[in-house]
Protein backbone atom coordinates (compact mmCIF):
# COMPACT_ATOMS: atom_id res chain seq x y z
CA UNK A 1 0.00 0.00 0.00
CA UNK A 2 1.43 3.43 -0.95
CA UNK A 3 2.31 5.83 1.82
CA UNK A 4 0.41 9.06 2.36
CA UNK A 5 1.10 12.30 4.19
CA UNK A 6 -1.28 11.14 6.92
CA UNK A 7 0.34 7.73 7.00
CA UNK A 8 4.00 8.14 6.00
CA UNK A 9 6.85 5.74 6.76
CA UNK A 10 7.31 5.52 10.53
CA UNK A 11 10.62 7.34 10.32
CA UNK A 12 8.79 10.45 9.01
CA UNK A 13 5.89 10.64 11.46
CA UNK A 14 7.30 13.61 13.36
CA UNK A 15 8.59 15.51 10.32
CA UNK A 16 7.15 18.75 8.96
CA UNK A 17 4.42 18.68 6.31
CA UNK A 18 6.86 19.71 3.58
CA UNK A 19 9.30 16.98 4.56
CA UNK A 20 6.52 14.39 4.60
CA UNK A 21 5.42 15.45 1.14
CA UNK A 22 8.92 15.01 -0.29
CA UNK A 23 9.33 11.72 1.54
CA UNK A 24 6.05 10.20 0.41
CA UNK A 25 6.46 11.27 -3.22
CA UNK A 26 9.92 9.80 -3.62
CA UNK A 27 9.32 6.72 -1.47
CA UNK A 28 6.20 5.75 -3.40
CA UNK A 29 8.06 6.15 -6.69
CA UNK A 30 10.69 3.69 -5.49
CA UNK A 31 8.03 1.39 -4.04
CA UNK A 32 6.30 1.22 -7.42
CA UNK A 33 9.32 -0.53 -8.88
CA UNK A 34 8.39 -3.57 -6.83
CA UNK A 35 4.91 -3.93 -8.31
CA UNK A 36 1.94 -4.89 -6.15
CA UNK A 37 4.05 -6.86 -3.68
CA UNK A 38 7.38 -5.06 -3.24
CA UNK A 39 10.12 -7.01 -1.52
CA UNK A 40 11.56 -5.98 1.88
CA UNK A 41 14.68 -4.81 0.01
CA UNK A 42 12.59 -2.45 -2.15
CA UNK A 43 10.78 -1.15 0.94
CA UNK A 44 14.13 -0.41 2.62
CA UNK A 45 15.36 1.34 -0.52
CA UNK A 46 12.16 3.41 -0.57
CA UNK A 47 12.59 4.50 3.05
CA UNK A 48 16.22 5.47 2.46
CA UNK A 49 15.10 7.50 -0.56
CA UNK A 50 12.50 9.15 1.65
CA UNK A 51 15.17 10.14 4.18
CA UNK A 52 17.42 11.60 1.49
CA UNK A 53 14.58 13.44 -0.27
CA UNK A 54 13.50 15.14 2.95
CA UNK A 55 17.04 16.37 3.55
CA UNK A 56 17.36 14.25 6.65
CA UNK A 57 20.43 12.32 5.54
CA UNK A 58 23.03 15.09 5.66
CA UNK A 59 23.30 18.51 7.25
CA UNK A 60 26.02 21.15 7.03
CA UNK A 61 25.74 21.71 10.79
CA UNK A 62 26.60 18.15 11.75
CA UNK A 63 29.95 17.00 13.02
CA UNK A 64 31.22 14.50 10.47
CA UNK A 65 34.27 12.60 9.31
CA UNK A 66 36.33 14.39 6.67
CA UNK A 67 37.31 12.86 3.34
CA UNK A 68 40.97 13.22 4.28
CA UNK A 69 40.41 11.14 7.43
CA UNK A 70 38.77 8.37 5.41
CA UNK A 71 41.61 8.50 2.86
CA UNK A 72 44.21 8.20 5.62
CA UNK A 73 42.33 5.29 7.16
CA UNK A 74 42.11 3.45 3.84
CA UNK A 75 45.83 3.99 3.25
CA UNK A 76 46.71 2.62 6.70
CA UNK A 77 44.43 -0.34 6.17
CA UNK A 78 46.05 -1.14 2.83
CA UNK A 79 49.50 -0.99 4.41
CA UNK A 80 48.72 -3.18 7.41
CA UNK A 81 47.05 -5.85 5.29
CA UNK A 82 50.23 -6.21 3.23
CA UNK A 83 52.38 -6.26 6.37
CA UNK A 84 50.22 -8.98 7.94
CA UNK A 85 50.41 -11.02 4.75
CA UNK A 86 54.21 -10.75 4.83
CA UNK A 87 54.27 -11.95 8.45
CA UNK A 88 52.19 -14.97 7.45
CA UNK A 89 54.54 -15.73 4.56
CA UNK A 90 57.56 -15.54 6.89
CA UNK A 91 55.88 -18.04 9.20
CA UNK A 92 55.01 -20.40 6.36
CA UNK A 93 58.62 -20.32 5.11
CA UNK A 94 59.81 -21.33 8.56
CA UNK A 95 61.43 -17.96 9.20
CA UNK A 96 59.24 -17.36 12.27
CA UNK A 97 58.26 -19.64 15.11
CA UNK A 98 54.60 -19.71 16.10
CA UNK A 99 55.30 -17.52 19.13
CA UNK A 100 57.28 -15.05 17.01
CA UNK A 101 54.41 -14.98 14.48
CA UNK A 102 51.97 -14.12 17.24
CA UNK A 103 54.27 -11.43 18.66
CA UNK A 104 54.77 -9.73 15.29
CA UNK A 105 51.03 -9.85 14.52
CA UNK A 106 50.20 -8.27 17.88
CA UNK A 107 52.81 -5.56 17.39
CA UNK A 108 51.48 -4.58 13.96
CA UNK A 109 47.83 -4.65 15.08
CA UNK A 110 48.64 -2.44 18.05
CA UNK A 111 50.39 0.07 15.78
CA UNK A 112 47.46 -0.05 13.34
CA UNK A 113 44.78 0.43 16.01
CA UNK A 114 46.62 3.36 17.58
CA UNK A 115 47.10 4.95 14.17
CA UNK A 116 43.41 4.49 13.29
CA UNK A 117 42.33 5.99 16.62
CA UNK A 118 44.55 9.03 16.08
CA UNK A 119 43.26 9.53 12.53
CA UNK A 120 39.67 9.33 13.76
CA UNK A 121 40.32 11.80 16.58
CA UNK A 122 41.74 14.34 14.16
CA UNK A 123 43.13 17.31 16.05
CA UNK A 124 41.69 16.12 19.36
CA UNK A 125 43.94 14.34 21.84
CA UNK A 126 43.22 10.87 23.19
CA UNK A 127 41.47 11.04 26.56
CA UNK A 128 41.87 8.57 29.40
CA UNK A 129 38.55 7.00 28.37
CA UNK A 130 39.88 6.69 24.81
CA UNK A 131 43.00 4.90 26.01
CA UNK A 132 40.95 2.50 28.11
CA UNK A 133 38.66 1.70 25.20
CA UNK A 134 41.65 1.20 22.90
CA UNK A 135 43.08 -1.35 25.34
CA UNK A 136 39.72 -3.14 25.35
CA UNK A 137 39.63 -3.30 21.54
CA UNK A 138 43.18 -4.64 21.47
CA UNK A 139 42.36 -7.21 24.15
CA UNK A 140 39.44 -8.54 22.11
CA UNK A 141 41.53 -8.73 18.96
CA UNK A 142 44.38 -10.47 20.79
CA UNK A 143 41.88 -13.06 22.02
CA UNK A 144 40.79 -13.75 18.42
CA UNK A 145 44.45 -13.94 17.41
CA UNK A 146 45.07 -16.50 20.18
CA UNK A 147 42.41 -18.70 18.58
CA UNK A 148 44.11 -18.35 15.20
CA UNK A 149 47.50 -19.23 16.66
CA UNK A 150 45.99 -22.27 18.39
CA UNK A 151 44.50 -23.41 15.07
CA UNK A 152 47.87 -22.98 13.37
CA UNK A 153 49.57 -25.05 16.04
CA UNK A 154 47.06 -27.88 15.69
CA UNK A 155 46.31 -27.86 11.97
CA UNK A 156 49.36 -26.41 10.22
CA UNK A 157 49.92 -29.62 8.24
CA UNK A 158 46.46 -29.45 6.65
CA UNK A 159 46.02 -25.66 6.43
CA UNK A 160 46.56 -24.17 2.98
CA UNK A 161 49.19 -21.46 2.64
CA UNK A 162 46.69 -19.09 1.06
CA UNK A 163 44.24 -19.75 3.87
CA UNK A 164 46.83 -18.76 6.46
CA UNK A 165 47.76 -15.63 4.50
CA UNK A 166 44.14 -14.60 3.98
CA UNK A 167 43.21 -15.13 7.61
CA UNK A 168 46.23 -13.13 8.76
CA UNK A 169 45.33 -10.28 6.43
CA UNK A 170 41.71 -10.31 7.62
CA UNK A 171 42.82 -8.84 10.95
CA UNK A 172 43.71 -5.63 9.12
CA UNK A 173 40.31 -4.01 9.46
CA UNK A 174 39.47 -1.25 11.87
CA UNK A 175 36.35 0.62 10.85
CA UNK A 176 34.78 -0.20 14.20
CA UNK A 177 37.79 1.45 15.87
CA UNK A 178 37.45 4.41 13.55
CA UNK A 179 33.73 4.77 14.32
CA UNK A 180 34.32 4.65 18.06
CA UNK A 181 37.19 7.15 18.19
CA UNK A 182 35.61 9.61 15.81
CA UNK A 183 32.90 10.11 18.45
CA UNK A 184 33.43 11.47 21.96
CA UNK A 185 33.86 8.45 24.23
CA UNK A 186 30.94 9.35 26.46
CA UNK A 187 28.63 9.60 23.46
CA UNK A 188 29.90 6.38 21.84
CA UNK A 189 29.43 4.43 25.07
CA UNK A 190 25.73 5.35 25.14
CA UNK A 191 25.04 4.07 21.63
CA UNK A 192 23.57 0.59 21.15
CA UNK A 193 25.57 0.00 17.96
CA UNK A 194 28.55 1.20 15.92
CA UNK A 195 29.42 0.74 12.21
CA UNK A 196 31.96 -1.99 11.71
CA UNK A 197 31.11 -3.62 15.04
CA UNK A 198 27.37 -4.13 15.18
CA UNK A 199 26.75 -4.93 11.51
CA UNK A 200 27.76 -7.72 9.15
CA UNK A 201 30.73 -5.85 7.72
CA UNK A 202 33.24 -7.64 9.96
CA UNK A 203 35.14 -4.46 10.73
CA UNK A 204 35.15 -3.33 7.10
CA UNK A 205 31.86 -1.44 7.02
CA UNK A 206 31.49 1.69 4.86
CA UNK A 207 28.89 3.47 6.99
CA UNK A 208 29.64 6.57 9.04
CA UNK A 209 28.04 8.33 11.98
CA UNK A 210 27.30 12.05 12.12
CA UNK A 211 25.93 14.02 15.04
CA UNK A 212 24.57 17.39 16.02
CA UNK A 213 22.69 18.80 18.98
CA UNK A 214 19.53 20.75 19.69
CA UNK A 215 17.82 22.08 22.80
CA UNK A 216 17.00 18.55 23.98
CA UNK A 217 20.27 16.70 23.44
CA UNK A 218 22.39 15.00 20.81
CA UNK A 219 21.18 13.51 17.53
CA UNK A 220 23.20 10.71 15.95
CA UNK A 221 22.71 9.69 12.31
CA UNK A 222 23.78 6.41 10.72
CA UNK A 223 24.76 7.28 7.15
CA UNK A 224 25.09 4.74 4.34
CA UNK A 225 26.93 5.63 1.17
CA UNK A 226 24.85 5.44 -2.02
CA UNK A 227 27.98 4.22 -3.82
CA UNK A 228 28.51 1.07 -1.73
CA UNK A 229 26.68 -2.14 -1.00
CA UNK A 230 25.46 -2.38 2.57
CA UNK A 231 24.27 -5.24 4.72
CA UNK A 232 20.63 -5.36 5.88
CA UNK A 233 21.69 -4.44 9.41
CA UNK A 234 23.23 -1.16 8.24
CA UNK A 235 20.15 -0.29 6.21
CA UNK A 236 17.95 -0.89 9.24
CA UNK A 237 20.10 1.40 11.37
CA UNK A 238 20.09 4.08 8.67
CA UNK A 239 16.30 3.99 8.72
CA UNK A 240 15.94 3.90 12.50
CA UNK A 241 18.70 6.40 13.30
CA UNK A 242 17.26 9.45 11.62
CA UNK A 243 18.19 10.39 14.25
CA UNK A 244 18.99 8.30 17.32
CA UNK A 245 18.50 10.69 20.22
CA UNK A 246 20.42 10.98 23.48
CA UNK A 247 19.00 13.63 25.78
CA UNK A 248 21.02 15.89 28.03
CA UNK A 249 19.11 14.35 30.95
CA UNK A 250 20.30 10.85 29.96
CA UNK A 251 23.89 12.07 29.76
CA UNK A 252 23.68 13.74 33.14
CA UNK A 253 22.11 10.64 34.66
CA UNK A 254 24.82 8.44 33.16
CA UNK A 255 27.81 10.58 34.07
CA UNK A 256 26.52 12.74 36.90
CA UNK A 257 27.43 15.97 35.14
CA UNK A 258 26.76 18.04 32.02
CA UNK A 259 29.20 17.14 29.25
CA UNK A 260 29.74 19.16 26.09
CA UNK A 261 31.41 17.65 23.04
Amino acid sequence: MPWTIDNPPSVAKNWTLAQKQKCVTVANAVLAKGGQNPSPEIEQEAILACIHAAGKSRSKDRTRISKSQVTLYEREQGIVKLVLEDIAKEYLKGQLSLSAFKEKMQSQLKRFYIRVALIAKGKKELTQRDREDLRKFLGLTYNYLDGFVKDLGEYKTIASDQGVISRSSSYGVGWGIFSRFYLPGELADMLPALPGISCLGNGDCGCILEYDSDEEGYNIYWIVSPFKEHCPVCIEYAIEWSPFKISFEEIQEEYGEDIEF
